[in-house]
């Protein structure tokens, strides 16, 4: 459990690097009211970062389930709202296909 829960923070901590490194402004971040995340938590600011910058949106309505596993689907997820992707005009292809 530790070993999900550590590997989820890191994820998150390098998913907030490069929201330092594109230099996203927080003028117009929400803010987050999530019941497990409280402002004593070591990762607050970082929860509070990424859901300000619409980058995560949590677990469910008031929980961000900071000691959940981050599944490759919601770190996909995370890197397309950091390079900007619609997700409502997204047309999949598959990259995997190959003619011979």
């Amino acid at each position: 459990m530790k070993h999900k829960a550590a590997c989820t923070l890191i994820a998150l901590l390098l998913i907030l690097s490069c929201s330092l490194i594109f230099d996203f402004s927080l003028t117009n971040a929400r803010a987050a009211t999530f019941s497990d995340v409280h402002s004593g938590d070591w990762y607050y600011e970082y929860v509070e970062r990424a859901y300000g910058l619409g980058l995560m949106n949590g677990t469910g309505g008031t929980s961000f389930s900071p000691d959940g596993t981050l599944t490759r689907a919601m770190f996909v997820t995370v890197l397309g709202r950091l390079h900007g992707v619609d997700a409502d005009t997204y047309r999949p292809s598959s990259v995997l296909t190959m003619r011979l």
